[in-house]
């Protein structure tokens, strides 16, 4: 499963729950809203769904997190902060692409360096 943005979170809270998923990558994912909101100083999103309390049942999925270093949206610390709650760095792995922001320099990177294949020591 792949997830941008708010599709991050949706990609692992879909991930949460099935049994069939190889691997997971989110791009620039929306992984911890109540952290984020709390820290940007904006409203909660009550009702919703948090990821980061689906984190721990995902030990043992191959994943990686990608961030973008100059993304002022969801800053770097949501995937790092995501990836250290699943408890598995055997598996779960946080990536910053630095020359990255929220929407701007993805495409360059995956020309020139491409995905990371998550997958389990």
């Amino acid at each position: 499963l792949v997830g941008y943005s708010g599709g991050g979170a949706v990609a692992i809270l879909l991930a949460a729950r099935r049994d069939d998923v190889d691997s997971v990558r989110t791009v620039a994912g929306y992984l911890d809203h109540v952290a984020l909101n709390k820290a940007k100083g904006v409203a909660p999103l009550w009702g919703s769904l948090d990821p980061i309390k689906e984190a721990a049942s995902l030990a043992g999925v191959p994943q990686v997190h990608y961030s973008g270093g100059r993304d002022k949206v969801i800053p770097r610390w949501v995937g790092t902060s995501f990836t250290k709650t699943v408890g598995d760095s055997a598996c779960a792995r946080a990536v910053t692409v630095d020359q990255a922001d929220h929407e701007f320099g993805w495409k360059e990177f995956w020309e020139t360096e491409g995905w990371t294949r998550p997958a389990c020591n």
